[in-house]
Parts: C-alpha cells; structure tokens; sequence
C-alpha cells in the first residue's frame, strides 16, 4: 500500500511550514509552487509573535529566525502633530514574560527561506509549477500543473494565499457536481482599508529595537524596525467604499505614488514626515487590505489553510502566525490517522476536515475581528474611537494591555507529536499545555441549570416571607420555633447552594467572554 500522500499548492508560509510538519511527523508531501524561485523578494514584513514562535520553536527554526530579525522592544504612539500619545517602553519585556517570546520582525522572505532551508528532503518542493486543474480520483485527487507536470496523492491543500488557484478548483468542482453552487466564493473577503508598504533606511535617532505607531483620522501609520538599519514603514488608509470579493481592486504603482504625495506632510515623529520616508524608499507597493474567513474551507478530499481561508489586517501582525497555527492543527489532525492499516476513505477525510473548520473558523474570526478594531481604532473611525486612542489607552499601563491581549497569543495549537517548548518559555500556556479543559455549555443548558437552581430558591423563599409574615400566636411552642429555625436554615442553604452553582456555570463560560452566561 502506498504511503498516505499530502499534495501541498503554494510555498507560503503555510505551505512550507505545513510541509516541516509532515516531515517531522513521516507523512508523505510534496510542494507546488508557481514561482520560479521559492522566495520571491515581495518588499513585505513579517512580524513573528509568540503563537507562531512556540511552533516555529518545535520545528527547530526559532534560532535562524532570531539571526534574521529584530526584536520589538520599544513602542511609542503619535499624534497627526508629532506629539507623544503613549510610550510603552517595555513591550519586550511583558511579551517575553507573560508569553515566552518577543515580537520579532524580519522579511517575509527570510521567514520562507527559513522555512524552506529547515525541510530535509528538498527534492519535494518543486517551483514553476502553477496549478492548472484539481481532478478528483477514487479516494484520492490529481494535480496537472501549468508545465504539463502531474502529481497525485491522498488530499490537497490550498496554501496559495488569498488569490488561491484552489479555491477556484474547489468552486470549479461543486459547480460540476451542483450546477449553479457558489459554495467557494470569495464574497466573505471584504476590503474597507488599503495599505502602502514600504521598506528604507531607519531614520537617525531611532532605536533599532523601536517601532512607532501615528493615529490621525482616516488613516494611520505604523513603523517597525529590521536589521541592518532596515524600516518597514506602512499607511493603513480608509477607502471610500467597502469592497467584497471580486470587486476589491487590484492597484498600480501610480496608486502607490498617487497616495505616497497625499500624505508626504504626515508628521510622523518630530522631524520625520512620511515623505522624507518615502523618497529615500528601496521598496514599495500598494495593497488592499482583505480581511475575513470563508463559510467553508473544505471539498471532497481538498483543503484550504493560511491566506487562503482566512485573513486579517497587518496592522494587528497576526496574519502569518495564524497561517502556521492552522497549519499545525492541520498536521495534528493528520497524524492521527497516518498509522491507519489502510488508506482513510471518504468520510474519515470528511470528517477530519469538518473538525478542522469547526475549530479554526471560530478561532480565526476572532483574530480577525480584533485587527479590525484595532485597524478602525487607530484611524478615528468615530469620536468614541478617537478618546479611547487619545486619553483611555495612554492611562493603562503595558501590563493590563497585554494581559487583554493574551487569547490571541495563548489560544495556539502546538504540533501535540513534537516535544512542547520549554515549560520556562512564559506565564501563561497555550491551550495544549492546559490539563484541565472545561467545555463550554451551549445557552440553553445553562437556562435549564439556572431554572433548577432559581426554583427551589423562590419556592423556599416564599415559604419563608410567609411563615415572618403570619400573625403571631399567643403562645409557641418549642417546636414551631425548631420549625422555623429549621426553614432559616434551610433557606440559607439552598442560597449558598444558588450562588455556588451559579459560579459554577460561570466558571465553564467561554474565556475572555464578556457576557455573563453562555456564549
């Protein structure tokens, strides 16, 4: 029998970290990528945090990546004048402390070369070899590439970013199998922000582990330092419309120079305007920033991971590292079943693939929802935004800011067949780390147990208000008075029993939520 066989289409992050996985884990795979080179120079950051860290430290990579990055340990904000807003001077420190790693910045390329140079058997990634066609097998798939090169294998994974090829094979199929169905539409990408990218020379006077962040209505910058006196600096800027699937534009360099003049006065420190940035840049490019995860990730035997299923702005930094965790729950869930004395058929794929998009939608939606927050909060979107930017944020300290910020870091999914990090690697664990798991109950069970709980209580309460409230007798006996006593204390009882189970049920609600019962 031939060994269960994992069809990777695109050396992004996700692919090739996807690809380290398997290795590690002896599951056959091989790599498609459209490119003629594995690491195209795209002139992008990638900021690396802490749940992408812990797993880039099983695969064994956290050490080349920390030769080829730079710490973020320094944070201050800025007003549209230049003027300080906020200073936190101890990112680094509080990140490292509380999750085990700093934020680190280096190129995406860097992060791909790592990545790539970390797989052992290389002859596996293949580059020129842009997807053509997707054609279902009996239990399993084939891909014709644009070379005429064929490959078959167990499952496909569309880690091709957000342009995927195989989510349109995906659409391309249910519509064979269902005509009309717009299963696989990328209407759940919506565009209400774009980006301008840049790479240059840091300016004189900045520290090389300092980044910087300027707010200012409609728009907001932020700035991060690289190595060898590298800057990455950004605008985030509003559009006027908001733009789903594919009706999101596509932009040209004269956009980019377009914009780049609009805002060439923006003060970003004092001394330093955009412009000033800009004109001594060796990169740029304009992108749209696409934010959203599909309904649906998965057909037949084909799956989506990374960019391709779910999106968020750059600003909030968690677009790659939650490409590498959904990679790693992927890889998890594989695992389980390579020792399997025969190939999984259909529905043992189904069903692996259902739990993967039952687990990662929820978890990916949150992200993305907090980076677009976080995207309109610094942009002004409302005054309400603008005096929680200007005069709530500056007044917490470093340490209730990232203790907030903590689900996105903790909420990972290690490799669970690769040795964990070291325990000492942070206050907080991820979720793998935690023994005990309390399920969340739905809402109506956490009615039901209310009610069981309330009754009684108001039962015996009445009881009670109504033997206080009789008329007293002329004479009582010692019984009636046990009576009562007894009543006390059973109402008393039944009180602390409420207000027990009632913390309880609290205590199983979803972490981090802000309603008091249930989801």
């Amino acid at each position: 029998m031939a060994p269960f066989k994992v069809i990777i289409v695109g050396g992004s992050v996700a692919g090739l970290a996807l690809a380290n996985m398997l290795e590690r884990y002896e599951i056959d795979f091989v790599v498609l990528e459209k490119h003629e080179n594995i690491a195209p120079d795209l002139g992008a950051c990638l900021g690396l945090l802490p749940n992408g860290l812990r797993i880039m430290d099983q695969l064994g990579c956290y050490e080349k990546i920390l030769e080829c990055s730079v710490p973020l340990n320094l944070l201050n904000s800025y007003d549209e004048n230049g003027d300080a807003i906020n200073k936190m001077s101890e990112v680094g420190v509080w990140m490292e402390s509380l999750f085990g790693y700093k934020s680190l910045n280096q190129d995406r390329q860097q992060v791909i070369d790592v990545l790539f140079n970390n797989i052992r058997d290389k002859t596996k990634v293949h580059t020129s070899r842009g997807l053509e066609k997707i054609h279902p097998l009996p239990n399993g798939v084939k891909v014709k590439t644009a070379d005429g090169s064929v490959y078959e294998g167990d499952i496909v994974v569309g880690a091709d970013g957000v342009h995927s090829r195989v989510l349109d094979e995906m659409q391309r199929l249910a519509e064979i199998d269902t005509p009309n169905s717009k299963k696989f539409t990328r209407d759940n990408f919506e565009c209400t922000y774009r980006a301008l990218v840049c790479i240059g020379p840091r300016p004189k006077g900045i520290r090389e582990d300092e980044g910087i962040k300027n707010c200012r209505k409609g728009r907001s910058h932020l700035c991060l330092s690289g190595q060898n006196g590298k800057w990455y600096f950004n605008i985030f800027e509003k559009t006027e419309h908001k733009t789903r699937g594919s009706s999101i534009p596509r932009y040209t360099k004269s956009d980019a120079h377009a914009m780049a003049s609009a805002y060439a006065n923006d003060i970003l420190i004092p001394g330093v305007t955009f412009g000033d940035l800009y004109k001594n840049r060796t990169s740029s490019m304009l992108l749209p920033v696409e934010e959203g995860v599909l309904p649906r990730c998965f057909y037949n035997r084909i799956i989506l991971v990374g960019d391709s299923y779910h999106k968020s702005t750059p600003l909030f930094g968690q677009g790659g590292n939650n490409c590498i965790v959904s990679a790693a729950y992927l890889a998890n869930k594989l695992h389980s079943i390579k020792s399997y004395d025969s190939k999984p058929d259909d529905e043992l794929i189904q069903n692996i693939f259902q739990n993967f998009q039952d687990t990662r939608h929820p978890e990916t939606s949150l992200i993305a929802t907090l980076g677009n927050r976080i995207q309109r909060l610094d942009a002004f979107e409302n005054p309400v935004m603008k005096f929680i930017n200007m005069k709530v944020l500056p007044e917490l300290s470093s340490h209730y800011i990232w203790h907030a910020m903590a689900q996105a870091h903790t909420s990972t999914w290690l490799l669970d067949y690769l040795p964990f990090p070291s325990p000492s690697h942070g206050m907080l664990p991820s979720r793998n780390e935690i023994w005990l798991k309390p399920q969340v109950r739905c809402g109506k069970t956490n009615k039901v147990w209310m009610g069981l709980l309330i009754l009684p209580l108001l039962a015996f309460s009445a009881i009670f208000w109504e033997r206080n409230n009789q008329s007293p007798l002329s004479s009582v006996d010692t019984a009636s008075r046990l009576d009562n006593e007894k009543a006390e204390n059973l109402y008393f009882h039944l009180l602390d029993t409420a207000v027990t189970g009632f913390i309880a049920i609290e205590s199983n609600r979803a972490t981090y939520s802000m309603k008091l019962i249930g989801r």
